[in-house]
C-alpha cells in the first residue's frame, strides 16, 4: 500500500471515557464545543484533480485524495476499516495504524476510488457500519472539502488544500463598508468592501448574495489576514494590490437605497456576516451561525407583514457610505455603523484611518515662451496615519515639459513644500495653452487624487488691421476741429 503519513503529535491524557472525548482544543473562535470520536475521520477531500499531488512527475485526474486523522490521543488500528464511494464499488481495505494526530493521505491510484464532480466518501467500519462520511458537489479543479477544525469541525469549500498537514482554520470575513447611495443611479455605482480580520484564507466560492436578486461568488484568490476587497455592482477587469483586491460583478446589480441587506456566506452555506439597513419589505430575516443570530436589528416578517427584530437598521445617505467603525468592529447589530461623511469614505482600507490628502497648487500659470517657471505647491497629510503618496502626470499640452517630485513619504498631519518646473515651448512650437494632469495615487492604490493646471504662453501681439474714416462736409476741416476715426486691432497672440 503506497500511502503519505504525517505524524503531528500533540498531548492529550491516555485515559479517555467511553465512548466520546468531549474538548475544543484547537480553540478556533466561534467554534461550539464537539465531541471528539475514537475511530479516524474523513478530514478533506480533494476531487477533481489536476496537479501532480502525489509527486509521481505526472499532475491529472489520478491525483485525487482523502485524507485521514486520528483526533484522539491514542494510536488507531486501520485494519478493517473500508473506504468506499456512494456506489459502494470499489472497496478499499485499510491496514496499519495511525497515531495520534496523525494524517494518512490515499491516492485514487492506490484505492481505485473515482470521486468526480458530485459523490461522497464513506469510511465503513469491517462489518459495515457507516462511521463517516463527507459529501460534496462542485466543479473546481484542485480545490478540496475539509474540515475546520481538523476532526471536528464542519466541512468548507478549500481553495488552498494541505493535503497530510492540519487544515486552515475556518474563515473569519465581515462585510466593513457598503455605498448603498451614491450620487447619481445607484446601478453600477454601488459597492461592497469585505475585510479580514481573521487569518489568511482563500475566497474560494464565497458568496455575497440577498433574495432580490443579487448573487456575487468571489474568486478564487488567496485573501491574506487584514487584507480588504472591493465588490463593484458592475462589469469590470478585477485587479490586485498589496493590500486590497478590486472586484467586478459579472453584470451590473443594485440595491434598495430605501432598504435591503446584505449576506455573505461560504460555499456550502456557512453565513459569515449579515448587514441591513433602512426599513424596507426588501429585507429579510437575518440567518443564524452556532446558535447565534447574525444581525440585531429590524427585518420584514412577510407572515405577519410587519417590522420585527431589535435596534433600527442604519439609515443611508446620498454620497455617504455605511462603514464599520473602527473596522472589524463586530457585535452584529447596528451599533457596529455608522454613516460617514464623503471625504471620511475608506473605500479599500481601514475605516478607522481615513486617507485625506489635500494638494495646494496654482490654478494657472502664464509663461513667456521658452522661459522656465517655478512654482510651489503644497502637499498636506491631513488624515491620522503616515501614507507614501507616487505622483504621475497624465497629460500636459504638446511642447510643454514639467518635472515634478514622483513620490513622497507623508507623515500624519504635516505638510510639505516642493517645486513644480514648467518649460514653455517657443512662440514656433507646441501648444500655446492646454491642460497638465497629475495624478496623486497612494501606493497601495487605496485611494487617487487629481488635480489638473491650466497652461497659457504669453503670445500677445497686437496689430492695426485698419482705419476707417467716414468725413463729413465731403472732407473739409476747419482748422482746431477735432477728427474722428475708428480702427480695428487685431491680436494675432493669445492673451
Amino acid at each position: 500500500m503506497r500511502a503519505k503519513i504525517v505524524f503531528i503529535w500533540i498531548l492529550i491524557p491516555l485515559l479517555l471515557p467511553d465512548p466520546f472525548i468531549p474538548i475544543n482544543s484547537h480553540g478556533f473562535e466561534g467554534e461550539l464545543d464537539r465531541e471528539v470520536p475514537l475511530h479516524p475521520v474523513i478530514n478533506e477531500v480533494l476531487p477533481n484533480a489536476r496537479k501532480d499531488w502525489d509527486s509521481s512527475g505526472v499532475g491529472d485526474y489520478t491525483d485525487e485524495w482523502i485524507e485521514l486523522y486520528n483526533p484522539t490521543g491514542v494510536v488507531l488500528n486501520l485494519s478493517g476499516l473500508i473506504l468506499t464511494d456512494r456506489s459502494g464499488s470499489p472497496m478499499y481495505h485499510l491496514e496499519g495504524e495511525l497515531p495520534p494526530g496523525g494524517y494518512l493521505t490515499l491516492f485514487r491510484r492506490e484505492t481505485g476510488i473515482v470521486l468526480g464532480s458530485t459523490d461522497e466518501v464513506r469510511l465503513l467500519s469491517d462489518n459495515g457500519t457507516l462511521l463517516d462520511s463527507a459529501s460534496f458537489s462542485f466543479n473546481f479543479y484542485d480545490v478540496s472539502l475539509a474540515r475546520k477544525p481538523d476532526g471536528i469541525g464542519d466541512f468548507y469549500i478549500e481553495g488552498e488544500p494541505t493535503c497530510g498537514s492540519p487544515n486552515n482554520p475556518p474563515p473569519h470575513l465581515l462585510i466593513n463598508e457598503v455605498m448603498v447611495d451614491p450620487p447619481g443611479t445607484n446601478t453600477g455605482n454601488q459597492w461592497i468592501e469585505i475585510y479580514n480580520p481573521g487569518p489568511d484564507t482563500n475566497l474560494t466560492g464565497m458568496k455575497l448574495t440577498n433574495s432580490e436578486g443579487f448573487y456575487y461568488y468571489l474568486p478564487s484568490i488567496h485573501f491574506p489576514s487584514g487584507s480588504y476587497a472591493v465588490v463593484y455592482l458592475r462589469e469590470g477587469e478585477d485587479t490586485s494590490t498589496l493590500y486590497c483586491l478590486k472586484l467586478y460583478t459579472p453584470r451590473e446589480f443594485y440595491f434598495f437605497s430605501s432598504g435591503d441587506n446584505l449576506l455573505l456566506e461560504t460555499y456550502l452555506g456557512h453565513p459569515l456576516d449579515y448587514v441591513a439597513w433602512g426599513r424596507s419589505t426588501h429585507i429579510d430575516p437575518p440567518p443564524t451561525s452556532e446558535g447565534r443570530l447574525l444581525w440585531n436589528g429590524t427585518y420584514y416578517n412577510e407572515s405577519s407583514s410587519t417590522y420585527e427584530g431589535g435596534m433600527e437598521n442604519p439609515s443611508p445617505a446620498v454620497g455617504r457610505s455605511l462603514s464599520r467603525l473602527p473596522s472589524g468592529r463586530d457585535t452584529d447589530s447596528p451599533l457596529d455603523w455608522e454613516v460617514v461623511e464623503t471625504e471620511n469614505i475608506t473605500e479599500g482600507w481601514n475605516n478607522s484611518e481615513p486617507l485625506i490628502l489635500e494638494v495646494e497648487a496654482p490654478q494657472e500659470v502664464i509663461a513667456e515662451p521658452g522661459r522656465l517657471v517655478a512654482k510651489k505647491i503644497t502637499l498636506m497629510n491631513l488624515g491620522p496615519t503616515r501614507m507614501t503618496v507616487n505622483f504621475t502626470l497624465i497629460s500636459q499640452p504638446r511642447g510643454w515639459s514639467l518635472s515634478f517630485i514622483t513620490s513622497h513619504q507623508l507623515e500624519p498631519r504635516a505638510y510639505y513644500i516642493e517645486t513644480l518646473l514648467i518649460s514653455p515651448p517657443s512662440k514656433s512650437v507646441g501648444e500655446p495653452c492646454g491642460q497638465a494632469v497629475y495624478e496623486a495615487r497612494e501606493m497601495l492604490g487605496r485611494k487617487v487624487w487629481t488635480f489638473t493646471l491650466y497652461l497659457t504662453l504669453n503670445l500677445s501681439d497686437l496689430s492695426v488691421e485698419s482705419i476707417l474714416f467716414d468725413p463729413y462736409y465731403g472732407g473739409e476741416y476747419y482748422q482746431g476741429e477735432l477728427i474722428e476715426v475708428s480702427s480695428r486691432v487685431y491680436n494675432r497672440g493669445v492673451r
